[in-house]
């Protein structure tokens, strides 16, 4: 029968173990968000799919569903679905179900800021992001094939960007007036035409810089526990041996 000393560092072990594995699940794993309660969608197509047209509210974060009340699945957002109207919207999470953000979707959005893209994008439509002068950050899947003629006008808050291999296809002043802007096109000689083309600004982003520090604090973590674990054995060990000498 395990004594009480035990019991608490097997305790503090499994404590140990299931931060870390929390911890990964968080940084690595994209929970899914249904929540519908708001949100407005055109009829299903022939394919049984539906697009975002709205919100019937004015939030500052949005999580778009990946599928209607119904179990529709969402595949785009409609042209023109959270533009200027949307006043206090600062954040926008979409879905790996959606490929297409029609024309001007978030044109003039005021206040919005970050937007996290689905990780199967294909295509972002003409003016999709124009005048959202607050944009600050916004990553391109490798999934990105076009990027519509002036998607990104006059995000003038707009800093690093990585333009993957995988887009081929550029409209005309895709990211004309963004005036802090800094193309990272070590991967894609389009881009490098495009930048080239309006004198925009490029140079290397190394995005690998964020992982490894998530990854480092992720390991301190479970090692100081494991360790602090380890030592309390050891210690209870040695308090034992010297009763029983």
């Amino acid at each position: 029968m395990a004594k009480p000393g035990e019991k608490r560092v097997r305790i503090l072990l499994g404590v140990a173990v299931a931060l870390v594995v929390i911890i990964f699940a968080l940084v690595f794993f994209e929970f899914p968000d249904n929540t519908h309660a708001g949100f407005t969608f055109s009829e299903p197509d022939e394919n049984g799919c539906v697009k975002v047209t709205g919100y019937t509210g004015n939030p500052t974060t949005l999580n778009i569903p990946s599928t209607d009340k119904d179990g529709h699945k969402v595949i785009a957002i409609a042209e023109g679905s959270f533009g200027s109207t949307y006043s206090r919207l600062e954040k926008v999470k979409i879905p790996s179900t959606v490929t297409v953000i029609e024309k001007e979707a978030f044109f003039g959005a005021p206040n919005l800021e970050e937007v996290e893209l689905s990780s199967k994008l294909v295509t972002i439509g003409d003016g999709a992001f124009a005048e959202c002068t607050q944009l600050e950050d916004i990553e391109f899947p490798k999934t990105l094939k076009t990027i519509g003629a002036r998607a990104f006008y006059r995000c003038i808050n707009l800093g690093r960007l990585y333009i993957p291999a995988s887009v081929t296809d550029f409209g005309e002043e895709a990211f004309v007036s963004c005036e802090n802007l800094l193309l990272d096109v070590s991967d894609n000689l389009l881009a490098a035409e495009e930048a080239a083309k309006y004198n925009l600004e490029t140079g290397t982003v190394d995005t690998t810089a964020v992982y490894l520090i998530v990854i480092l604090a992720i390991t301190v973590v479970g090692t100081v526990l494991i360790v602090f674990a380890w030592h309390h054995i050891r210690h209870r060990a040695e308090k034992k041996k010297h009763k029983a000498e």
